[in-house]
């Protein structure tokens, strides 16, 4: 049974006329060891994480693709924002981010996709900083069997001294075991090293450091491999809500309405300060080496934009979210709703799967959320007594508390 809890944060304002669409500062950036760090973007010896983070600014700073971080294998992570918030458009796209991903002209459903976990985060002690709860855009694959929440990988330093293991099926691998990682349920494995990339795989502002710790989302191998040499692989791109995860050319955008907290319950956000990428697989493959997303950039889809409760109406607006991304698949169904024992507590029985949204009597939407099949809690305890609308795919039904 999934649990839903109503929660509403309340923005304290809106966007000004001309602001900028672009990312304006970049927080954090904490790659994950990977073939691509300490070149993409390049790093010195003797550079400090202060300095690399100038770097990375002026990376993605200015403009939809400015440049280019890689955030290394599962968990490494940017923070970035604009120079205003990101207002919620209820309904609608509200931000993009672009990488490289790119489609295979021969494969269907996919090519290189590196999917990225999304997360916000607004500034609610007001200090400018990133320092407060942290909420992930739920994407496709948020309740799929794989995806591992709250998931901790380790990363420790290879000795500068140690041998090479070499692996003589494929010959591009220098070090089959070059990078140990360790996981929070007791697993183990190698981010290896290839002979297009012989530069150090592990952050030099950290040189210093015995490990690193990322947590996170992680979800399931995207990565298939098409021979048994592992030169031809085929990293699948998932359905949507996601970084690095299609061309930008196609990408939609993310929208604030998936936003859930750290036990899965959706939040309604007015708007976010902050904005979190962090590679969301853990993965080898072959000679593309680890899966490692990355970011060129992002653009507020409306910096100009009023907050407004509203929800379109069948919008046709080009970044108006269509039915199947964000609010799950959209059946016709039977639904059923019963008062629990516990106060304020409704049953929702369900023989398909289908959305749903919470409004008052005035038409505000307070929660929107997702019907499983078979059966449901929906926890409005927090609401005062009065009458709500819950609207499904198969109409309106009326909640009297």
């Amino acid at each position: 049974m999934r649990n839903f809890v109503l929660t509403v944060l309340l923005g304290v304002g809106c966007a000004a006329v001309g602001q900028n669409p672009y990312i304006s500062k970049v927080y954090e950036f904490c790659p994950a060891p990977g073939q691509f760090v300490n070149e993409v973007p390049e790093a010195e010896d003797g550079v400090t994480y202060e300095e690399m983070l100038e770097v990375a600014a002026e990376a993605l700073c200015g403009s939809a693709n400015a440049g280019m971080v890689s955030l290394g294998s599962f968990g490494g992570y940017v923070v970035f924002g604009f120079d205003h918030p990101v207002v919620n458009r209820h309904g609608f796209y509200d931000f993009k981010i672009n990488g490289n991903a790119v489609i295979s002209d021969t494969q269907a459903g996919g090519g290189s996709c590196e999917p990225g976990i999304v997360m916000v985060s607004v500034d609610t002690n007001g200090n400018g900083l990133p320092d407060d709860e942290w909420y992930e855009l739920a994407g496709s694959e948020y309740e799929a069997e794989g995806t591992k929440h709250n998931y901790t990988v380790t990363y420790h330093h290879p000795d500068a001294d140690k041998t090479p293991v070499k692996d003589p099926d494929r010959k591009y691998i220098t070090d089959a075991e070059y990078i140990l990682w360790t996981d929070s349920e007791g697993a183990s494995g190698y981010v290896t090293s290839n002979s297009s990339h012989t530069q150090s795989y592990w952050p030099m502002w950290l040189e210093d450091t015995a490990a690193i710790t990322f947590k996170g989302t992680c979800l399931a191998p995207n990565g298939e491999s098409l021979n048994e040499s592992g030169t031809n692989y085929l990293l699948r791109m998932l359905p949507w809500g996601y970084a690095d995860n299609e061309p930008n050319a196609s990408g939609k955008g993310f929208n604030l309405d998936w936003a859930v907290n750290s036990d899965g319950q959706s939040v309604l956000l007015e708007q976010v300060d902050f904005i979190r990428v962090h590679t969301g697989t853990l993965q080898q493959c072959g000679w593309l080496g680890e899966a490692s997303t990355e970011v060129t950039g992002a653009v507020d889809l409306h910096p100009e934009y009023t907050y407004s409760p509203e929800w379109p109406d069948n919008p046709e607006d080009p970044y108006a979210v269509k039915p199947g991304a964000g609010v799950g698949t959209l059946l016709t169904t039977s639904l059923k709703i019963s008062r629990s024992n516990l106060k304020g507590n409704y049953n929702l029985e369900s023989d398909k799967h289908c959305a749903a949204i919470l409004f008052d009597i005035t038409g505000r939407p307070l929660h929107q959320f997702i019907i499983e099949e078979g059966n449901n809690s929906l926890d409005l305890s927090q609401l005062p007594e009065g009458l709500y609308i819950l609207t499904t795919t198969i109409g309106n039904l009326r909640i009297l508390r």
